[in-house]
């Protein structure tokens, strides 16, 4: 092992409403797997060692999101809430694109 935390090549932003488990345990769950938490998408600093990735839970019930711009607009990977439950559970980070949430049409 070479000491470095799950996410910390990550920079991540909690975006839109979740359920069962609010935005801010969430970000805290993300934090202490090493990511950096960006609050909204538009503070990423697309930092070269940092990946920006913008979590969503799109059946959570809140206002549609149009998940294409928000990937377009931010350059950032659009996941569902899933990866980083996956993730965490495993401890081992699976594939965003496994994740990425299919654009509105």
């Amino acid at each position: 092992m070479d000491g470095k935390l799950l996410l910390s090549d990550y920079e991540i932003c909690c975006y839109g409403t979740f359920t069962d488990m609010s935005k801010g345990q969430l970000e805290w769950m993300v934090e202490l797997c090493g990511a950096t938490v960006i609050k909204e998408p538009c503070l990423f600093t697309y930092s070269p060692d940092c990946r920006p990735v913008v979590i969503v839970q799109p059946d959570s019930g809140g206002k549609e999101i149009d998940y294409e711009a928000l990937q377009r607009q931010y350059n950032a990977s659009v996941v569902t809430r899933e990866w980083i439950l996956d993730s965490v559970a495993c401890y081992s980070c699976h594939s965003l694109d496994s994740y990425l949430v299919e654009p509105l049409h």
